[in-house]
């Protein structure tokens, strides 16, 4: 009698692992660091003899960047995060995102000055500033001059106003009260 042996061979065993990271980080997979986004494998042997193969899919988020500009009118404030700012200039502020990654704002802030500079054409007083919209205003009974909102007010009755320029830039509303007596 013959002795047969049959040798089997069985197909490796593959397990299939998913990571991301940060840009700027490192994963170790298999005592390799990778910081690249990609499919990496990796064979072994394990205890039995047989063979193992591990897939990695590695996926490497890059920071997240943004850019705005705000303008304000002069005088005004603006916050930026928790930062109350007044001038112009570019800020960036840095912050993490849910998975712990960078995030980078970059903020450029305009100041645009109004020029609040009222001129009397005998009863009439006229606003200087265009491109605005205009209230006018009632400094001795302290109240808003329904309808009047033009760049030339006509003085009758009142003897002390004051106009609110209100300069809608990105949405932002700025008044500037300008106060002046006629006699």
């Amino acid at each position: 009698m013959e002795n047969h042996h049959v040798a089997r061979t069985s197909p490796p065993i593959q397990s299939t692992l998913a990571a991301t990271i940060c840009s700027g980080t490192t994963y170790m997979f298999d005592g390799t660091e990778l910081s690249a986004t990609g499919v990496y494998t990796k064979s072994f042997k394990i205890a039995a003899g047989c063979d193992s193969l591990a897939t990695l899919t590695l996926t490497v988020t890059p920071p997240i960047q943004s850019s705005l500009a705000a303008t304000i009118c002069s005088g005004a404030k603006y916050m930026f995060d928790d930062t109350e700012l007044s001038a112009a200039g570019v800020y960036t502020k840095l912050f993490k995102t849910a998975a712990g990654c960078d995030s980078v704002a970059q903020l450029t802030l305009n100041v645009t000055q109004l020029n609040t500079l009222v001129e009397q054409e005998g009863s009439h007083l006229r606003a200087v500033e265009n491109k605005v919209d205009y209230q006018w205003f009632d400094c001795q009974r302290q109240m808003v001059l329904e309808g009047e909102n033009d760049k030339i007010f006509s003085m009758l009755r009142i003897r002390r106003f004051a106009r609110t320029i209100i300069s809608e830039l990105d949405g932002v509303h700025t008044c500037v009260y300008v106060a002046k007596e006629l006699y």
